[in-house]
């Protein structure tokens, strides 16, 4: 069975470390401390990393356009490097984009760098401002990863080598873009099917928000950096660990209540607090691989959980395991314990259960019941919804912490960065014959893809290669699902387009091109 290695460092010695499960399956090799994990977005801390220590050498700077570096890509001139690093820019993300253009998770695996930035030119329409709003994506640490190329002209490996990984001994950790070229201390990643587990080989050849492969015992020395500062100095350090200072649209407002400003995401780190205490960490999910690396600097504590397994969630096992660590030092309760038991048969809960959305907003949140258990779906994750107090619940979702604090009618959610109160939404009863105005062929032609849409009971379907979406009607011409949203754009009263919007891009459009026959 495949499993994990643990890594528990504190005071600059490692307090514990220890493999548990199979790296390698077939050949029954155990995890340990020097097994090299695929960490996923951990990656980007390290991409970050190289951005700051070449705008310390003055060879960019942060406050600069995108543009300066990338001018083939003409993207908003308003686009800065730093909006890149704190996921501002407005940019789409290219994986939910290319998934609702209907790629193939194989085909947008197999992309050349070459190949994304010729696509990204086709999507310069921007979801916002930048500056104005914080939204993941995967395609602003693509773009930081060929700013470094563009200017240290060095392959961004070859950066990251020569200017962290080497200087602090760090011999088992490399960008890589081929799972072969791996030494045989690698893990392979692993999903879980009903009664066994599945490999998981990736195939992507795209670095910057990923491609590191690492083991515990060299995270242990980036780790000591941020203390020791060998590389790059304090300024660096500094640097790395300060959040954007924008004040973004819908970002919770407990970022603002402490001393400056220092929550929120940084240089590929996220920047919070937990149980009074500041935490900086980042997680990370891909291919059969989790990961989370989470240091609490007032404590000289840092944990980091590298999985050879998806479907777990490394970050709340960090927390659990800081939670021992720190028992009696800290007076703030874990959330993680001591938690009332939920009474299924609650009628508050009976009102909480239901969909949720902001309109302007990508993404539903839905609350439903799963035996005895309350459940919250986010996008592509689902996880279990626990009670902590009256009408307050948490849970542990998308590598972080939600919170949900039940109103009338409406939940207030928030995480690390946001604050928003979602409304319960209820499904339009509409006739057979009012769905069908929706119906038809709808074409994008910049990238020549065409969506079927027709209409099954009282929801509208298409296919995508991820899978056939059903969708129910929630507003006049708005349609949803868990993953995504349908606006229908009429002219002269007409249904003209439909645009596609998911939690990391917004509006790709496809042209009505014909009705259907009407079943």
């Amino acid at each position: 069975m495949p499993g994990c290695s643990l890594g528990i460092i504190r005071n600059g010695k490692f307090l514990y470390k220890k493999g548990y499960g199979l790296a390698n399956a077939l050949k029954q090799e155990p995890n340990t401390s020097s097994t090299k994990f695929d960490i996923a977005s951990i990656t980007k801390q390290f991409t970050a990393a190289c951005i700051a220590l070449l705008h310390f050498r003055e060879m960019l700077s942060i406050e600069h356009p995108v543009n300066e570096y990338l001018p083939e890509l003409k993207i908003d001139q308003r686009i800065k490097i730093k909006h890149l690093v704190y996921h501002e820019s407005g940019l789409k993300d290219f994986i939910f984009s290319l998934l609702m253009l209907d790629y193939s998770w194989e085909e947008i695996e197999g992309l050349t760098e070459d190949t994304l930035f010729n696509i990204l030119k086709k999507l310069p329409e921007l979801d916002f401002e930048p500056g104005c709003e914080h939204n993941y994506t995967n395609t602003n640490y693509f773009l930081l990863g060929l700013i470094v190329e563009k200017v240290s002209g060095k392959k961004l490996s070859e950066f990251a080598n020569e200017e962290i990984f080497v200087p602090l001994g760090m011999k088992d950790t490399s960008f890589e873009t081929n799972f072969d070229n791996i030494s045989s201390k690698k893990a392979v990643g692993y999903s879980l099917q009903p009664h066994r587990s599945k490999e998981e080989i990736s195939k992507a050849q795209i670095l910057g928000p990923r491609g590191v492969y690492t083991t515990i015992d060299d995270l242990f020395k980036w780790d000591q950096n941020f203390y020791s500062a060998k590389i790059g100095g304090r300024k660096l350090i500094a640097m790395l660990e300060k959040p954007s200072q924008e004040k973004i649209i819908g970002m919770s407002p407990k970022r603002w209540q402490r001393e400056q400003h220092n929550q929120g995401y940084a240089f590929g780190l996220l920047i919070d607090y937990y149980r009074g205490l500041r935490v900086i960490r980042h997680g990370g999910d891909f291919a059969g691989y989790t990961a989370e690396m989470m240091r609490f600097p007032e404590k000289q504590l840092t944990v980091i959980v590298l999985s050879n397994i998806n479907g777990i969630n490394p970050t709340a096992s960090a927390f659990k395991v800081a939670d021992v660590i720190l028992d009696g030092e800290i007076e703030i309760p874990s959330p993680f314990k001591d938690r009332p038991k939920l009474d299924i048969k609650n009628k508050n809960i009976d009102s909480l259960v239901g969909t949720y959305c902001k309109p302007e907003y990508n993404s539903l949140l839905s609350i439903y019941r799963s035996e005895n258990k309350i459940m919250l779906e986010n996008d592509w994750q689902r996880a279990e919804l626990k009670a902590i107090a009256e009408r307050t619940f948490v849970a542990d979702i998308n590598n972080s912490m939600l919170w949900v604090y039940q109103k009338d009618n409406s939940i207030i959610v928030e995480n690390e960065f946001y604050n928003a109160e979602l409304k319960k939404i209820y499904a339009l009863d509409f006739e057979k014959k009012q769905l069908d105005e929706y119906i038809g062929r709808f074409h994008n032609e910049k990238f020549d893809k065409e969506i079927l849409i027709e209409t099954e009971g009282k929801n509208l379907k298409f296919n995508l290669n991820f899978g056939e979406q059903q969708l129910s009607p929630v507003f006049p011409d708005t349609f949803r699902n868990r993953f995504l949203k349908l606006e229908f754009v009429r002219l002269n009263d007409e249904i003209s387009s439909v645009n596609l919007t998911s939690a990391g891009a917004k509006d790709i459009s496809y042209i009505k091109t014909n009705t259907i026959k009407k079943k």
